[in-house]
């Protein structure tokens, strides 16, 4: 048995087991409580059964995830937007460049053009404001995750040249890192 401190909690650690779920509409109805399947193996699925999530895995092992609401979740402290935007304004300050030559891939960093840094200062500044966005995305791991994949994705699209994982996703990383926890 795992426990979790929270509903939120319960549902990241079920994720793990069973990253893509969707819900079961059918199976749910005729369970009369949420089932949950792995979109890539249907025999991966988990039960919301109020008090607790039980995973059931295609492999016959099934995991009992008890929702203890016992202590409150750890939050990331909340930021103003000017403390947001200190931090989006440090990050769109340079970019790394993705250059290729005689096949070998040559990164360089260097200073932001006008254009670059409207367009990094922008997709960072959207990227905390998510992360800054209620107590539940502020405690939520897996949220962090896709907001900070989401802002890399964005930056390829906008200047498909810069390498997103050096410009913007260390530099969120680093930010949620060093980020207060209460």
């Amino acid at each position: 048995m795992i426990r979790a401190t929270n509903r939120l909690q319960a549902w990241e650690i079920a994720c793990e087991f069973i990253p893509n779920t969707e819900k079961d509409i059918d199976s749910s109805s005729r369970a009369g409580y949420p089932i949950y399947r792995s979109a890539d193996n249907r025999l991966d699925y988990f039960c919301d059964l109020g008090d607790r999530l039980e995973v059931n895995l295609s492999s016959g092992k099934t995991i009992n995830i008890r929702i203890e609401q016992t202590q409150k979740p750890k939050v990331r402290e909340h930021k103003t937007e000017g403390e947001l935007n200190e931090i989006a304004d440090r990050i769109s300050d340079t970019i790394m460049i993705r250059t290729y030559a005689n096949g070998n891939s040559n990164d360089e960093r260097r200073a932001t053009t006008p254009e670059e840094k409207s367009i990094i200062y922008k997709i960072a500044y959207g990227a905390l404001l998510g992360l800054n966005w209620g107590e539940d995305c502020r405690a939520s791991r897996i949220a962090e995750q896709k907001i900070i994949d989401t802002a890399e994705f964005q930056i390829g699209l906008f200047i498909p040249e810069c390498n997103g994982y050096d410009t913007i996703y260390i530099p969120l990383k680093n930010a949620v890192k060093n980020w207060g926890w209460r």
